[in-house]
């Protein structure tokens, strides 16, 4: 059993999970939202960047595009402030604070939360920036023991950070089964990846349009 969130999962489903997932028959993410090449370097954002959650059927409203674009400066000073080869099972603890560069303080523009900002920032730091959704939220701060609370005055910026540290945890609780899962059938995938699928097979029936940082 590996630890998830608020809960364990069985290795066997872990596996299961993640080789259906990459096998390409059922459309899922990968390899598109993955290997799409937008033409961009590591530090910057052009407008194929900001669209590249399509791919992971979150695809962003006309409105919220334009709240991404307005944003677009600060993600990339983010960008800039994290090396492109930092690892989150390898960086300092002060390393994982970078974590609430990813969205300011203040108010993001409207439809701009952190399941669009993950989702386009780990694309160019996919062993770094988690991967954040409804589902991830359901297995790290609503089942079992977990070990996200909410907090009505936290920030997304909090969160984030929380949010990593958590994950990180967890992948080094297990890290030589997360390590095998991620380079399985001969990918090489960043163990925060690998770890998102498995939570995403996890939280299955759980989507909604939430977009919550424990607020």
């Amino acid at each position: 059993m590996v630890r998830v969130g608020g809960t364990e999962v069985d290795e066997s489903d872990a596996r299961r999970w993640v080789s259906e997932y990459l096998d390409g028959r059922k459309w899922y993410g990968y390899p598109y939202y993955d290997k799409l090449n937008t033409g961009s370097d590591e530090f910057s954002l052009n407008d194929g960047d900001l669209l590249a959650p399509t791919l992971l059927n979150a695809a962003p409203s006309i409105r919220s595009f334009d709240g991404l674009c307005q944003l677009r400066p600060k993600l990339e000073t983010a960008l800039r402030a994290i090396p492109p080869d930092l690892d989150i099972i390898t960086c300092s603890h002060d390393d994982l604070k970078l974590l609430q560069l990813l969205l300011p303080v203040e108010k993001p523009p409207w439809g701009v939360g952190g399941t669009m900002v993950a989702k386009v920032l780990h694309r160019k730091r996919p062993k770094f920036i988690p991967l954040y959704d409804s589902r991830v939220w359901h297995v790290y701060a609503e089942i079992g023991t977990h070990p996200l609370k909410r907090q009505g005055k936290r920030s997304w910026a909090e969160f984030f950070e929380q949010l990593g540290r958590q994950m990180r945890s967890d992948l080094l609780e297990n890290l030589e089964f997360w390590e095998a899962l991620a380079t399985s059938d001969g990918r090489d995938l960043s163990l925060l990846r690998v770890l998102d699928i498995v939570v995403w097979s996890l939280g299955r029936g759980t989507d909604d349009e939430e977009d919550v940082a424990g607020t």
